[in-house]
Order: structure tokens, then sequence, then C-alpha cells
């Protein structure tokens, strides 16, 4: 979306369900389907270079601190790479 359309769709006294409202939506939609994408990729990536990082080093203990905004994607993403490291880290989540 681009400065334009944000000033048309968000302009004074501008009536709710005209059809470019529907246009806008589909924009908006596909806009949050990308982010979610870019997130989950990002957050995989976060995961998959812990597990590089516990290959190539040796050490006792670590702690990994994560916001809250990625903690869901942060955990899916380590469930689905546990599965086939399962000896190499011992995660211990505190949610």
């Amino acid at each position: 979306m681009d400065d334009e359309q944000r000033r048309k769709m968000f302009a004074p006294g501008r009536r709710v369900g005209q059809p470019e409202d529907i246009a806008n939506a589909v924009l908006l939609v596909r806009a949050l389907a990308t982010w979610r994408q870019v997130m989950q990729g990002r957050e995989n990536l976060i995961v998959d270079n812990i597990y590089r990082y516990c290959r190539e080093n040796i050490f006792d203990t670590g702690v990994f601190l994560v916001g809250a905004a990625h903690r869901s994607g942060i955990v899916k993403a380590i469930e689905k790479l546990s599965h086939t490291d399962a000896d190499l880290i011992e995660w211990n989540l505190h949610l």
C-alpha cells in the first residue's frame, strides 16, 4: 500500500464499506501473511543458529532469552528441531 492509498483509506469523513476497502483489505491480508512468513523464517534461523553453535562449541550451560512476541514461534521451531538433534540440547523452557 503506497502513501496515496493510505491517505484515501484514512481520509476524514470517509465512509467504511466502499469498494476500495475490499482491495485495501486484500492488501493488508497479504502484507500480514508476508510479515508472518518473515517472522517464522527469522525464528527458525535463530534456532538453527543455536543448534549450529552447540555442534561447534563445548559448554555445560547456556541461556537463551526471547521476548514475548517471539516466544510461541521460537518454541515451535525448537519442537521441530529437537526431534532431529534430541541429544544435542536439553531445553528447559520457562514459559
